[in-house]
């Protein structure tokens, strides 16, 4: 029996939105071709613990979001997770390594002599990072998933809301950082 012959059934989609540990197992079984497949090509610092841990995640996000009667949709639901999550994984932009580096007495000046669009550039990061820091909790969380990749709808999903208020929230961003 393949994955194309058998899917959820609509029992397990209920249960698994309750939150039974039982079927996140059982269903971990069924789609593990599909979670595998996925995992291919993964980036170095990608264990494949990390990769079942996150797909385990999809697959319970994945549950939440669908109703109870859309249970054959579910897989290619999950499925288009588990390679959204993956290619945001192996992108660069969005997996960049953030390491603080401690300058002592020395100033930008010193360490970038005659960079003058360097250091506005510097300055203006760190003018939007104190910005950021003054705005509440949900606006940096929504300004966050953006810089993550997400598309506004998938952010809509993961706060619960609408794609409206979204739109609105990073528009608040924008205008806060243009004014900060």
């Amino acid at each position: 029996m393949g994955m194309k012959k058998t899917g959820i059934t609509q029992s397990q989609l209920v249960r698994l939105q309750q939150g039974e540990n039982e079927v996140i197992l059982e269903l971990t079984k069924l789609y593990r071709p599909l979670i595998w497949g996925c995992f291919r090509g993964h980036p170095f610092d990608i264990t494949a613990e990390d990769w079942q841990q996150e797909s385990m995640i999809l697959l319970i996000q994945t549950g939440r979001n669908l109703a109870a009667s859309e249970y054959r949709a579910f897989t290619s639901y999950f499925q288009k997770a588990c390679w959204r999550r993956m290619q945001r994984l192996k992108s660069p932009k969005n997996n960049c390594m953030e390491q603080t580096v401690h300058l002592g007495d020395l100033s930008i000046e010193a360490i970038l002599p005659k960079q003058g669009a360097t250091l506005r550039h510097l300055e203006l990061c760190v003018v939007n990072q104190i910005t950021l820091n003054q705005t509440t909790k949900p606006l940096r969380v929504t300004y966050d998933l953006m810089r993550m990749g997400y598309l506004q709808a998938e952010m809509a999903q993961i706060l619960r809301c609408s794609t409206s208020k979204i739109r609105l929230d990073l528009g608040k961003v924008r205008k806060q950082l243009e004014h900060g």
